[in-house]
């Protein structure tokens, strides 16, 4: 078989570029938009209060326009769970937005989010605390950070700051790309469907 360093896969490239430029753009100071909705980065915070709501945005499930509405008010810059005029407010103000193109623009943001979160492989363990209270462990423990600080950093740096410690202390930790390990993955299923078709007519 010949050598994967001189073999060209297709969109390979752009993949990679894409991958990097979303690790970069995390950290760049700016807010995200969905549907003309600013928001902020997807962080820890947003995810436990979302997943305390039920949100099938993160449990899975089909949303409702309702569970648009507070998905956004949630990882609004101007949230105030407190206020309930303002909630009132922003509620009313994300009903025109397009049901359809927000139920994909925000489970994008959210895949985007964790992309870069560890995978699930290996065989399931009985877990005795939350995700969350593993991530501020493993964050807190190598920065010193707060509590609070954790919980609001957006995931897209986390999980990135939390590739970094992995590879620091175990040289033999293996990451994934998802953009463009699934350009490889398909470009091996294709070439390898190809050699079959070659070899059975060779046959």
């Amino acid at each position: 078989m010949d050598s994967p360093h001189f073999i060209i896969i297709p969109g390979l490239a752009e993949a990679q570029a894409e991958e990097s430029a979303a690790r970069e753009h995390a950290f760049l100071p700016v807010r995200e938009t969905i549907c003309g909705i600013e928001v902020d980065g997807f962080a820890p915070l947003h995810f436990t209060i979302l997943d305390a709501a039920q949100s099938p945005f993160v449990r899975g499930g089909l949303p409702t326009a309702l569970d648009v509405a507070v998905f956004l008010w949630v990882v609004s810059p101007c949230y105030a769970p407190q206020n309930r005029f303002d909630r009132w407010r922003f509620l009313r103000r994300v009903r025109g937005v397009d049901y359809a193109a927000a139920v994909k623009a925000i489970r994008d943001y959210v895949d985007a989010s964790l992309s870069d979160s560890p995978g699930g492989g290996g065989e399931p363990r009985i877990s005795y605390w939350s995700a969350m209270a593993g991530l501020v462990d493993l964050i807190a423990s190598e920065y010193h950070w707060s509590e609070e600080q954790i919980m609001r950093t957006p995931f897209r740096r986390l999980m990135q700051y939390a590739r970094c410690i992995r590879a620091r202390h175990d040289d033999k930790a293996v990451f994934f790309n998802p953009r463009s390990d699934a350009v490889i993955a398909e470009f091996q299923r294709t070439e390898s469907a190809r050699r079959k078709s070659e070899q059975a007519a060779k046959n």
